[in-house]
């Protein structure tokens, strides 16, 4: 999905062992989205509640935490790493700017799949909604 290279030689990756937390929902900071460059991670909702809820797992190439880095609002979703020695690429806000302007490309492909992903949840709320 990526040139992980081009991301990787930007800035330094963080590293997480199974089950550690990566950003937790409610968090205010940091304003970040997340690219898996190495393993797989869980994104859950209401993580460790009653009304607990799996949304599903990412891997290599996939993101998340996009709504907080460009709403600048809390993180919505909870991520655990699945795996030992998880690694993500974290772009703050000023990295989105300078990948902007430095690595149009990684910035496009970022934009379309969130494009991708409102389209999607569109269809699925409009499906509920005509089964309503």
């Amino acid at each position: 999905m990526f040139e992980l290279e081009k991301l990787q030689s930007m800035k330094v990756a963080k590293t997480f062992a199974a089950e550690d937390v990566i950003i937790r929902e409610g968090d205010t900071l940091p304003c970040s989205m997340y690219i898996v460059l190495k393993g797989k991670v869980a994104v859950y909702k209401n993580y460790n509640k009653p009304e607990f809820e799996t949304l599903g797992t990412l891997e290599n190439g996939d993101f998340f935490g996009e709504t907080s880095l460009f709403l600048e609002e809390p993180h919505t979703i909870t991520v655990v790493a699945l795996e030992s020695d998880t690694t993500v690429f974290e772009i703050s806000q000023a990295d989105a700017y300078e990948l902007a302007k430095t690595e149009p490309e990684i910035f496009f492909t970022i934009t379309k799949h969130l494009c991708e992903r409102v389209q999607t949840l569109d269809a699925k709320l409009s499906s509920q909604s005509s089964k309503n």
